[in-house]
């Protein structure tokens, strides 16, 4: 999980976009609960409970789960929803 975060970290940072890793050993319901309380506009879930390929991004505004490829990258992301 490791390398793939810090992958998935230095895409988004190229990108001049902020991250927040939570790796606290605490179920993934309470760190979502977190991500909403900071307000983080989107959380990307990277969990050994899904295939290696996938991350979940989850939309503050909208609530809507998309999975994308890894190798996809994470779609452009606007303000807003």
């Amino acid at each position: 999980m490791g390398e793939r975060t810090d992958r998935l970290v230095r895409d988004l940072t190229a990108r001049s976009l902020s991250c927040f890793v939570d790796d606290r050993p605490l179920p993934a319901g309470e760190k979502l609960r977190y991500a909403r309380l900071l307000g983080l506009p989107y959380t990307a879930v990277l969990s050994p409970d899904r295939p290696a390929e996938e991350i979940e991004v989850i939309s503050r505004w909208t609530g809507r789960t998309t999975t994308v490829a890894e190798s996809s990258r994470i779609p452009p992301i606007t303000t807003g929803g």
